[in-house]
């Protein structure tokens, strides 16, 4: 996407999203295939908060948002993804190809249940005896985690409650162990050709909204859907 802003509807209104093209940051060797390569490509979104609202969930906008000059508080992300390429296929191929699609988007989908944000391909990997691949692997590397004050990631609730005592984690602060997994939240990334909104499919959205800029998800859920689609 060629540096657009969009407005979004979500459960709290509507909200201006900027959207940067998309960016080929390296291009490699596929981790865990032979007969591809894989693209690395990054794309920074910004939410932008506003101050306040002028319309309604009943009154529709009349003025785009941005014409009233309302103060907002913006959160800055960049989204990265890994994409399957031909082999023998340079960064210069992969920008000349991304520019035939200038509203191409890294998207997240985000759910209560993990299996709502793997792809078709994982969910054939967890039921197949071909894949080491386990449901608690998928909750670890899909788990959405917020980085605390201290520096330490911790899940966190839909309604913005810490949920420290869900999860073990080592030194390192990886996720070793699932304690409780009754209010967690689970993400992951998709690459589309053309423009496509975030997929929220939990079922309570409150004061956190668990939106890029927020959020630092495991990239082990990368790694995994590299794998399960081997």
């Amino acid at each position: 996407m060629e540096g657009k802003t969009i407005e979004v509807k979500t459960s709290r209104g509507v909200r201006p999203v900027t959207y940067g093209s998309i960016r080929v940051v390296d291009v490699r060797e596929h981790t865990f295939r032979d007969d591809v390569a894989q693209a690395e490509v990054r794309q920074t979104v910004i939410n932008h908060y506003p101050s306040a609202r002028p319309y309604s969930s009943l009154i529709a906008p009349l003025f785009e948002l941005g014409e009233f000059g309302f103060d907002s508080t913006d959160h800055e992300n960049e989204r990265v993804c890994w994409i399957n390429i031909p082999m023998g296929k340079t960064k210069q191929d992969v920008e000349k190809q991304l520019k035939k699609f200038p509203d191409a988007t890294i998207y997240r989908i985000l759910a209560d249940k993990v299996e709502m944000v793997l792809s078709e391909e994982q969910l054939f990997a967890l039921k197949s005896d071909q894949f080491d691949y386990s449901i608690d692997q998928a909750m670890k590397s899909h788990l959405i985690m917020l980085v605390q004050e201290s520096g330490i990631p911790c899940p966190v609730s839909a309604t913005g409650t810490w949920l420290e005592d869900a999860v073990e984690l080592n030194e390192a602060g990886k996720v070793t162990a699932i304690l409780d997994e009754s209010e967690l939240q689970y993400a992951s990334k998709g690459f589309s050709l053309e423009f496509k909104h975030d997929v929220d499919l939990r079922a309570e959205v409150g004061a956190v909204q668990a939106e890029p800029a927020q959020v630092a998800t495991k990239s082990a859920g990368e790694v995994d859907e590299a794998k399960t689609t081997a």
